[in-house]
């Protein structure tokens, strides 16, 4: 069994991700921005619960530092999942209410999908080292693909789809960087899931290709 630490799990795919891993034996250190309010993580049997804020250096070194407690000082996998998209997803650069309210969703969103997942995997990357297994895992989005962009004619979803383009690239970097120690830094994409977040969600599965068509 390995140990994960989980960004973002106190709901929606983080959530059903420390569920899973837990139930397979895992040992799984689930993060949240304010860990009373993750009632149902804290209550999954042998998940921890950390305080997290990503867009803070501070709260990342923290959280580091306590999962270190819970865990002897090593993890094995860290699943970058915390993330941000706001109800501007439907929009595209022309279709904002004025360029300042463009620029605050951007800022918002490079500053968690982009900033905040460079500084979570810095602050964790020593307890990484000292794992078996150092894999860093990126959520990410096909709204974030310049290809499936081009195939799905998709020109919205343009704050979130640069955000978690530049997060992929990110994680790209840390990959070559740590490849020789052994470490295995990659985004995966589950596509659009049923989170309370996407319950109503204006752009819904049926709005784009099938993504298999790109895949083949």
């Amino acid at each position: 069994m390995a140990t994960y630490v989980i960004t973002g799990a106190n709901r929606g795919f983080g959530l059903a991700l420390a569920q899973h891993l837990a139930a397979q034996g895992n040992k799984v250190i689930g993060t949240a921005r304010d860990p009373a309010k993750a009632t149902t993580l804290s209550a999954i049997p042998g998940v921890n619960v950390v305080a997290l804020d990503v867009t803070n250096p501070e709260s990342n070194q923290a959280a580091a530092e306590e999962v270190a407690r819970l865990t002897g000082g090593a993890i094995d996998v860290l699943i970058a999942n915390a993330g941000y998209y706001s109800d501007t997803l439907p929009l595209d650069f022309e279709t904002y209410t004025s360029d300042e309210a463009l620029i605050d969703d951007l800022k918002t969103s490079f500053e968690v999908n982009a900033i905040g997942a460079v500084l979570t995997i810095k602050a964790f990357l020593p307890l990484l080292r000292a794992g078996t297994q150092k894999k860093v895992i990126y959520i990410s989005t096909p709204a974030g693909n310049p290809q499936f962009s081009k195939i799905a004619n998709n020109y919205f979803a343009v704050s979130y789809g640069l955000s978690k383009a530049a997060g992929e690239y990110a994680v790209l970097k840390f990959g070559l960087k740590y490849a020789e120690e052994g470490f295995i830094c990659l985004s995966l994409s589950p596509g659009m899931v049923d989170t309370s977040l996407t319950g109503s969600a204006t752009i819904k599965p049926t709005h784009l290709k099938d993504w298999s068509a790109i895949c083949t």
